[in-house]
């Protein structure tokens, strides 16, 4: 069964979505913006970080003790128009005032492998930024997002929200429960965050979901992911994001302009490798003056 990720195609806006099981190049681009970009950070010690085959692109980072990251993002950037060989002015990047921007990434395979008995933290983040496929100190005060943590043998944690569970964790589990198969398929994780803004006012909001396939549809949830057929929901949780949340006026005046979204894959301490198998990334933005309403 797909475990695909598709949000509703039924809305006005542009659509990007990369499938890495088919592929680096985007399946949908309806925005033009071309192949995802890949990055890093810190002091990773991977020869090969990006692995891309028919099941998805592996994503490694190997930490000796300090914060180390790989990073895949589209990227919009302003650019200069000409005409002839004169500047006619600049056009912002596609995101830049976009009143509402909606991604998700959908992983599975999440792992430790530990060389110390130091416990490592790492997580998968989701964010829109400004700046390029690299995660700069400069970035960070435009960064809007969140992450999968994983924490302590596989508990997750999900950070960058107002949601805070302690001193439990979002889901108790381990990378064993998480890589075991059921049939040809083991657990996946889908991270969402959505953002809306106008002139005057702004939110966002971000969502994981567990997705298990031996599990029926339960209810009691407060799902916005609906799984496909002969799958069910382990856990879901929803809540708001405060930082970096800036209407387009801010936007403009603090030039907090967003021009790349992607996913992190960051070991945030450790002597350990961690790894997450990526399967697809899908993006939905909307040129101002569309409606923020869905």
């Amino acid at each position: 069964m797909d475990n695909k990720a598709l949000f509703p195609r039924n809305i006005q806006g542009f659509q990007y979505i990369t499938d890495f099981r088919q592929g680096a190049k985007p399946i949908v681009d309806k925005g033009s913006l071309g192949s995802m970009q890949h990055g890093g950070n810190g002091v990773a010690q991977d020869s090969q970080p990006f692995s891309l085959g028919p099941d998805g692109l592996t994503v490694t980072v190997t930490s000796k003790g300090d914060i180390a990251s790989r990073t895949v993002y589209v990227v919009s950037s302003p650019h200069l128009v000409l005409q002839g060989h004169t500047p006619k002015g600049v056009v912002p990047g596609k995101f830049s005032y976009s009143p509402h921007l909606i991604a998700e990434v959908l992983f599975d395979k999440p792992n430790c492998q530990e060389v110390t008995t130091s416990p490592t933290t790492w997580a998968v983040g989701l964010n829109f930024k400004s700046g390029d496929q690299t995660d700069a100190i400069m970035d960070q005060s435009s960064l809007v997002g969140a992450t999968c943590q994983f924490v302590n043998g596989g508990n997750v944690n999900f950070n960058g929200t107002e949601y805070d569970p302690s001193p439990s964790y979002a889901y108790s589990g381990s990378y064993a429960d998480y890589n075991a198969k059921v049939g040809t398929q083991s657990t996946t994780f889908l991270l969402r965050v959505n953002l809306g803004r106008t002139a005057t006012s702004a939110d966002a909001s971000a969502g994981l979901t567990l997705i298990r396939p031996d599990l029926a549809s339960e209810s009691g949830y407060d799902v916005t992911y609906i799984p496909p057929e002969g799958q069910g929901i382990l856990n879901e949780t929803v809540s708001p994001i405060t930082d970096n949340v800036y209407n387009l006026s801010e936007a403009e005046s603090n030039a907090q302009k967003l021009t790349a979204a992607g996913i992190v894959v960051v070991n945030h301490k450790g002597q350990s490798t961690v790894s997450v198998r990526l399967l697809e990334f899908n993006l939905m933005y909307y040129n101002y003056p569309y409606s923020t309403k869905l």
